[in-house]
């Protein structure tokens, strides 16, 4: 490697090209900042990784697992999360061999949006600063031989754990916020953006579902066995996934027709909250005590030992002490209380909200004309904004949300409409278990079909 080193040293000096960065900063390829990216840059990114030299120049981008006090680096041209060989062999192979660019490093104060493909089968999404497999997971001859590309879970935990691809080996199983987070409302059949290729169907999560045993009855639901959430990619609403296969937790007979699609994630995410399960299972369904299965690997709770997204732990959360809560992970305030405070919409002081989503009196309306805890631009949350919220481990009967919150087992809208259906309807999220979908809004005084809300405001 000082051999290597040494000739690079020697051909800066003649040979080079010169790129320069994008309007917004210098790319990622510039490690050495001198505002392009050249020779030079990999010479700077060997000397940094091998010779104790300099470390480039930070750049606010999305987080990765080998550099945790900044989220990228501007050496880090593969945007992998970090800098080592790689990155170096990555700029020469787009000086010389006509490679891709290293990555967009802009400032704090314009981050880059939205997804990048790299061109290799991957897909970066800056705003979580995971990496996406681009296209569903070809899984070659799956167990029920239609070789439609779906597993039973345990086999997708095991594709994903095992799988080498566009470079990398640290793929795994998206957990369940993970895989809400790519998506897109905007988008039907699949809900999700164009530059994936997605079959309309659900694909799995890693979470699985929180479940109450009592003796040799289960709670939680119809059917309440052996769940993993998963995600059906038509509309984008999440739900407790098909009869995990052979996850026979309660005794029900094993699904034989339960298989569902994949996409492997990689990388770490501060901006997702951790779901907060913390239980994993054998294929069996018996409870595997500190988790480390090997036949159902890298499950939700394995990768939170990891620290796979921000902790869910007693931090994140502050009470305020003015009736508003702020997320440490979302940087966001929210009221504490519902909007209706007991969920059946007789609106009492200081409300009088009437469950409707929108028009005189609903939720949208209702939140942006609140004026309290000293703020008046408090608003009903996105979808994406709204799930942060759901705590996965907790099992019916108590509401999935941290205990700072009072909040009722309903549906609490939020501010996304939803498409291809009736008008007016929007998104919601069930809080007596954590499901997200669409809703319509129900008629004034419609029994049963009341839908609660909670504000939420941005902190400055």
């Amino acid at each position: 490697m000082k051999n290597l080193y040494l000739v690079l040293v020697v051909l800066v000096l003649s040979v080079g090209r010169l790129v320069a960065g994008p309007p917004c900063a210098d790319i990622s390829g510039d490690v050495n900042a001198d505002g392009g990216t050249d020779l030079s840059d990999a010479v700077y990114s060997l000397a940094f990784s091998f010779q104790g030299g300099a470390p480039p120049e930070p750049f606010c981008v999305p987080a990765g697992p080998n550099m945790p006090d900044c989220t990228i680096l501007s050496g880090d041209g593969n945007g992998d999360g970090g800098i080592d060989l790689s990155d170096a062999i990555y700029i020469l192979s787009f000086l010389f061999q006509g490679g891709p660019a290293p990555l967009p490093a802009c400032p704090p104060d314009s981050e880059p949006e939205g997804f990048l493909d790299h061109g290799d089968g991957t897909i970066t999404d800056h705003r979580t600063g995971l990496m996406w497999q681009k296209v569903t997971a070809d899984v070659g001859d799956d167990q029920d031989g239609d070789n439609d590309g779906s597993l039973d879970w345990c086999e997708a935990l095991t594709f994903a754990d095992d799988l080498d691809f566009a470079g990398h080996t640290d793929w795994r199983l998206p957990n369940i916020r993970e895989l809400n987070s790519i998506v897109d409302p905007s988008q039907l059949d699949p809900a999700i953006d164009p530059v994936f290729e997605a079959r309309p169907l659900a694909y799995w999560s890693s979470t699985t579902r929180a479940i109450q045993l009592v003796g040799d009855d289960c709670q939680g639901g119809n059917p309440p066995v052996g769940e993993a959430w998963t995600n059906s990619f038509n509309r984008g609403w999440t739900h407790p996934g098909g009869v995990v296969k052979r996850l026979d937790i309660c005794g029900a007979p094993n699904c034989g027709s339960c298989e569902v699609f994949i996409r492997a994630v990689r990388g770490v995410s501060t901006s997702l909250p951790d779901t907060g399960r913390d239980l994993c299972y054998a294929e069996d369904g018996t409870e595997i005590v500190g988790c480390g299965d090997t036949t159902c690997p890298a499950q939700d709770a394995d990768n939170a030992a990891l620290g796979v997204g921000c902790p869910n732990d007693a931090n994140r959360f502050v009470d305020n002490g003015d009736a508003t809560i702020t997320d440490t992970c979302t940087d966001l305030m929210w009221m504490q209380d519902s909007l209706d405070t007991d969920g059946q919409g007789v609106g009492e002081d200081p409300t009088n909200f009437n469950g409707l989503w929108d028009g005189p009196g609903g939720a949208i309306e209702f939140a942006e004309g609140l004026d309290f805890a000293g703020h008046d631009d408090w608003r009903i949350p996105s979808l994406y904004e709204l799930e942060s919220l759901v705590d996965y481990k907790k099992i019916i009967g108590q509401p999935s949300i941290h205990p700072l919150f009072n909040s009722t087992e309903v549906a609490y809208w939020s501010s996304t409409p939803a498409l291809g259906f009736p008008d007016p309807n929007a998104w919601a999220v069930e809080f007596n278990f954590g499901a997200t979908g669409p809703i319509f809004t129900p008629a004034p005084g419609c029994p049963g079909c009341f839908i609660n809300a909670r504000a939420v405001r941005s902190v400055q």
